[in-house]
């Protein structure tokens, strides 16, 4: 998912974000998560690419870190713009989400 991700972004920003990989969430605790990602990537491009996996703060800090990035997005006014109410959902179905985030 990841280099399927940055392999659609453009060309000239792709080292940028090869080299600027911040794991967050409980699930990156997992021994060996950041070492085999790391490999992993190595394996899906050029050599002269770098890859930076970065693992920062405490195991506390990341497990949380997921839930506090959200939440200071979704308290943002200009987010809340995009919010979809399940009324609009039951109203126009999936396509209202093109409507509101194009």
């Amino acid at each position: 998912v990841l280099s399927s991700s940055i392999s659609m972004c453009d060309i000239d920003v792709r080292p940028g974000l090869w080299s600027n990989i911040v794991l967050a969430g409980g699930t990156t605790l997992l021994t060996g998560f950041a070492d085999r990602l790391t490999t992993e990537c190595h394996a899906k491009i050029t050599s002269s690419t770098k890859v930076k996996v970065v693992t920062g703060g405490n195991s506390t800090d990341r497990i949380f870190s997921a839930w506090v990035g959200a939440s200071i997005l979704a308290s943002l006014g200009t987010f809340q713009e995009l919010w979809i109410s399940k009324q609009e959902y039951e109203e126009e179905g999936r396509l209202i989400v093109d409507k509101k985030c194009p």
